[in-house]
């Protein structure tokens, strides 16, 4: 018998701008059809949607109302903590290592095509982290 995948039911797409809230979310449904995403444009409302419980978040480093860095402490305490992915166009070290830190489960670039990004997460059903070619290159 072999093991099912895992296939995220609830994703939290955290980002201010409307047109990479799409693609991310373009992306989540290429790599995983039946997930229900979440968006959110602030901290604000990435915390509303935590009742929500969802099992992935991909995060917009800068936000207006702060860093999403801030909200990983309440996802990864969520009854089954979610897994964080900070996608974000910062790829500077300072950054890479404070979200590794604080414990997002990888971090990928916003430069890759939707493609690029579906299969860094669909790897993640193989127990791979997400993590984008230059970032895992560090």
């Amino acid at each position: 018998m072999t093991e099912s995948k895992w296939q995220p039911c609830t994703v939290l797409i955290l980002d201010d701008h409307p047109g990479a809230r799409r693609w991310l979310a373009a992306a989540v449904a290429h790599a995983f059809p039946a997930a229900r995403c979440l968006p959110a444009a602030s901290l604000a409302e990435a915390r509303a949607q935590l009742a929500q419980q969802p099992e992935l978040a991909l995060l917009d480093l800068k936000l207006p109302d702060g860093l999403a860095l801030d909200l990983l402490p309440p996802l990864l305490a969520l009854p089954k903590p979610a897994l964080c992915v900070i996608a974000t166009l910062y790829d500077d070290d300072e950054y890479l290592y404070a979200a590794m830190q604080r414990g997002a489960g990888g971090y990928v670039l916003k430069e890759q095509s939707r493609d690029q990004l579906a299969a860094l997460l669909q790897a993640m059903a193989d127990g791979q982290p997400p993590l984008s070619p230059a970032i895992a290159r560090r």
